[in-house]
């Protein structure tokens, strides 16, 4: 993992995508587990380290965490 992916807090609202996060385009999850509406998806171009940033049912940004 790059030292800008380590550098990415993980569950913090609000937070942008480092300049290497391509975004990857969304998906709504067929389990709707903890409110979560839509997740983002995003892949590092140095790393190829998966992100997902997480948007609850009422548009809140719940941040990033790591993907699948």
């Amino acid at each position: 993992m790059c030292q800008a992916c380590r550098d990415l807090p993980l569950a913090t609202p609000n937070v942008p995508p480092h300049p290497d996060l391509a975004y990857r385009g969304f998906h709504l999850p067929t389990k709707k587990e903890r409110g979560i509406e839509r997740e983002e998806h995003y892949c590092c171009q140095v790393c190829r380290t998966r992100w997902v940033k997480e948007i609850d049912r009422w548009g809140t940004d719940l941040g990033f965490r790591l993907g699948a």
